[in-house]
């Protein structure tokens, strides 16, 4: 691999129209021979799809945008002993800091083994500091089990979402409400189609982003969060803290209906803790041990993305 080697999206939609680049090549840790080290970087222009809908007139680069950046530079800087580009968990995303446009990110990748795969820790900054730290397990991993078939009852739809959410198109990813127990539980559903701006570029692969796939199921547990009493208000921002032991399934692909179920486990204020998983017909494609979100009325740029 050369510097300015460009990610392409393997197989998956894109997320992230700017390329990854790659900085420094992926080269062993001096004494330490069984981890590797590498440098990309991604610059974030103002004509990135998703800032006409995350949010308009105040746009924050999503969280999951920086997971994708974290995906795409391990597909295109990894061990030779890595031989899927897909991982099998997101073991942990910590966002700390606001993106914006004009942003440039720097990603600096650290391999190393783990069990009977590898662990790729990613920490991503910009001029201002750190942004977030992801770690992806690569290997075996997640063992899914068989979701129960959900209802097909609307108890929000397309409409109310838009009332209950500040997401527009092309990043607003939960089409309706099936189930919903205030402050509990929530079941909702997401049509993944053909014409979605990820599958926008001649470049791009049939399975949906990795990245969308839980930025979905991010959005379905804000709904959630929205209508639990005591939080947030009418000037908060609800932003995405942190995920832990999200597990990935095989692939999604245009014409499948994605279910999400969430529940909430603890609500400390402003801060609420989800978990919950995504299915494709009872078959299970992702599951999250921990989201955290968090109502924010302070500046974008003093909060966690």
């Amino acid at each position: 691999m050369s510097t300015g080697t460009v990610a392409a999206a393997t197989g998956e939609g894109i997320t992230v129209l700017a390329p990854v680049t790659l900085v420094t090549p992926i080269e062993p840790d001096p004494g330490r021979p069984q981890r590797f080290r590498a440098v990309t970087r991604l610059a974030v222009e103002a004509t990135e799809p998703v800032f006409a809908g995350h949010y308009p007139g105040r746009p924050i680069f999503p969280g999951v945008c920086l997971l994708d950046c974290a995906l795409r530079s391990a597909r295109l800087a990894h061990p030779a002993a890595v031989t899927d580009s897909r991982p099998t968990e997101i073991e942990s995303a910590r966002f700390t800091g606001i993106v914006v446009p004009g942003d440039i990110v720097t990603t600096e990748l650290t391999w190393q083994p783990r069990d009977e795969g590898r662990r790729c820790s990613a920490r991503l900054s910009t001029g201002n500091g750190e942004v977030a730290t992801i770690r992806l397990r690569y290997g075996p991993g997640w063992r899914p089990e068989q979701h129960e078939t959900a209802s097909d009852d609307t108890v929000l739809d397309a409409a109310d979402i838009r009332r209950l959410l500040p997401h527009r198109y092309p990043i607003l990813l939960v089409d309706r409400v099936t189930e919903l127990a205030a402050g509990a539980r929530l079941t909702a559903t997401k049509a993944v189609t053909g014409n979605e701006f990820c599958y926008a570029a001649d470049t791009a692969g049939t399975a949906y982003p990795v990245s969308l796939l839980l930025e979905s199921w991010v959005q379905a547990a804000a709904l959630l969060a929205v209508g639990t009493p005591g939080t947030g208000g009418a000037d908060a921002l609800l932003l995405l803290g942190s995920v832990t032991g999200a597990g990935i399934g095989r692939p999604v692909l245009p014409g499948e209906i994605v279910t999400h179920r969430v529940a909430l486990t603890r609500s400390l204020g402003d801060t609420l803790l989800f978990e919950g998983g995504s299915s494709v017909d009872a078959e299970p494609v992702q599951a999250v041990r921990q989201a955290v979100l968090a109502f924010r009325t302070d500046e974008p740029r003093r909060t966690h993305a």
